[in-house]
């Protein structure tokens, strides 16, 4: 139930206080309810003063939004906006965020030019067609899964850009990865064009794009890899392989200088440093594809062609490889002990069900082809 009260004084001026207690139920974002208080105040010069305060202490948040905000005994959002002929200005703030949006009315409908959300210690610089955001500790896999299931639950299948922003994390999770003091920084240019900037300690790179083609370049990347069986991921409750999801993927040109790439395995762990990668990353119909991929390090090079058909739920990938020491080559896939000393050629073409993910030398099959010389044969 909303209450409301009208009142006029000498002036003009009239207030409309408005109270009430509204359930709140979003299920992909919050449930609850939620106590509100606004006053509406109409000024002479055709302005219009917000003022509104919320008491989110009953509210719920879904995840993963629960990750971005925190909670408190006194947890009041304090509303303010001003609204004049085709422009309206909201912000809000609690004791640790601030809010701000403005928004613009065209022929048809509103439209959102600035919203920055950032500490409450941090001042904010409104600019034209912007976003800034300023986060934690944020989970890439979970925001990834909640957004498949909003886009499944919407006729919406993406999201415009703004035409310029920053968003800095103190941490990113993604597939097992961790990023560290990221910034991400974009521009959209005219006809479906622009650039992403990534920058942290982990990665650094720019991903250009135009039209349905893009390119991502990056200078150095750090991948931490830990090499599981079945077995092993059953015992560790890890997921044995990734449910894919339902889009396409882009076409998409790869290049990376500096791949410094960490296998874990048994315990162990081995470090490789391969330079100069390229890829080709598309999709035709059922079937997702990292083509002419190049990869080599000081006494190791190697191509490969990897397809994976999401219909049929299997994997191939064909590879070609030559290390003047064949432990460059071995190590690669954590079986660094395998082969000692000694140079090695081969050609593969392996197959096995489900993703990369998936990949377990038990289920394998295939055909390999193998020249080693000068080596020894220490596992077999």
């Amino acid at each position: 139930t909303i209450q409301a009260r009208l009142t006029s004084d000498s002036s003009e001026q009239q207030r409309l206080l408005l109270t009430a207690q509204t359930p709140l139920a979003m299920q992909e974002i919050a449930q609850g309810t939620l106590p509100w208080r606004a006053e509406v105040k109409f000024l002479p010069n055709e302005l219009i003063q917000i003022q509104a305060s919320a008491d989110v202490n009953q509210i719920k948040l879904s995840a993963p939004f629960a990750n971005l905000f925190s909670t408190s005994n006194d947890a009041i959002w304090q509303v303010k906006g001003v609204w004049q002929q085709d422009q309206f200005k909201l912000s809000a703030q609690d004791k640790q965020w601030q809010l701000h949006t403005q928004w613009l009315n065209s022929l048809t409908d509103w439209q959102l030019i600035n919203l920055s959300l950032l500490p409450l210690k941090t001042t904010h610089t409104p600019a034209k067609q912007s976003i800034k955001l300023v986060l934690p500790k944020v989970n890439g896999d979970m925001w990834l899964s909640w957004w498949e299931r909003y886009q499944a639950n919407t006729a919406s299948v993406g999201v415009d850009l703004t035409e310029r922003g920053h968003i800095s994390m103190t941490q990113f999770d993604l597939m097992g990865q961790s990023f560290h003091a990221v910034n991400l920084d974009w521009q959209k240019g005219q006809e479906n064009t622009g650039w992403l900037k990534i920058q942290s300690p982990e990665v650094n790179g720019t991903l250009n794009w135009q039209g349905e083609g893009m390119k991502l370049h990056l200078s150095n990347l750090l991948f931490k890899h830990q090499i599981l069986s079945v077995a092993e991921k059953k015992a560790e409750g890890a997921p044995q392989c990734r449910t894919p999801s339902s889009r396409v993927w882009p076409k998409l040109s790869v290049s990376i200088d500096k791949l410094l790439l960490e296998t874990w395995r048994e315990s162990r762990i081995v470090t490789s440093e391969l330079t100069n990668i390229n890829a080709q990353i598309k999709q035709q119909g059922s079937v997702r594809s990292a083509k002419d991929i190049e990869f080599r390090s000081k006494t190791l090079a190697a191509k490969l062609d990897w397809d994976w058909d999401i219909a049929s739920q299997r994997s191939s990938l064909f590879i070609n490889a030559r290390a003047e020491q064949a432990i460059d080559l071995t190590r690669l896939v954590g079986i660094d002990n395998a082969i000692n000393s000694g140079s090695i050629e081969l050609s593969s073409l392996q197959s096995w069900p489900g993703g990369l993910d998936c990949y377990d030398s038990r289920l394998i099959s295939g055909s390999l082809d193998m020249r080693a010389d000068d080596g020894v044969l220490s596992e077999a």
